[in-house]
């Protein structure tokens, strides 16, 4: 119910973070002056008539073709699990893992979520609460209804077993997010 609820109330905040990303995603270019494509280039089938009217040899890259722009991005996300996060904290993080999910289901980018705390150094404790090659789906939207303030903030262990995580998905680009 916490997502659905969320999902209402932030149902015009979730629409213009989804039109600010899709932006961010970008549009295909289009290649012109191909020697084969989808469609035809009137510029430079212009230019081709005006050569041969001219008596030069006109080109034959007539074509244009669409240049989908790859983006390759893994992002993570640390979400502080410990005591400290009680109360409006814990469900601001909730509600704002939420928005994050539905805008960024639209770029296709990879990402996961996890979850952190400890109560010493020997003791430190790492929550799933979404893989990368996990889907948006009811039991990740589960398990971020579930995320509950724990014990202390223990954020080193966090940061090396993530980064190893993060380094082993293929990305051009890599962020870690705390």
């Amino acid at each position: 119910a916490f997502v659905h609820e969320t999902r209402q109330r932030h149902a015009a905040l979730i629409a213009q973070l989804k039109r600010k990303f899709e932006a961010v995603r970008g549009e295909d270019r289009i290649l012109g002056r191909q020697p084969e494509g989808e469609e035809i280039d009137l510029d430079a089938l212009v230019e081709a008539v005006n050569d041969r009217r001219g008596g030069a040899e006109p080109s034959e890259r007539l074509f244009s073709r669409r240049l989908r722009n790859e983006r390759s991005l893994a992002a993570m996300f640390m979400v502080d699990m410990s005591g400290s996060t009680k109360g409006w904290i814990n469900e601001a993080e909730r509600e704002a893992l939420i928005l994050l999910c539905e805008a960024l289901e639209l770029l296709g980018d990879r990402y996961a979520i996890y979850g952190f705390s400890g109560t010493t150094r020997k003791r430190c404790e790492l929550f799933r609460i979404k893989t990368f090659d996990e889907r948006y789906d009811d039991e990740v939207k589960a398990r971020i209804s579930g995320i509950r303030p724990q014990e202390y903030t223990r954020m080193g262990f966090a940061l090396r077993h993530m980064t190893k995580l993060l380094n082993q998905v293929e990305a051009k680009t890599r962020v870690l997010v705390t």
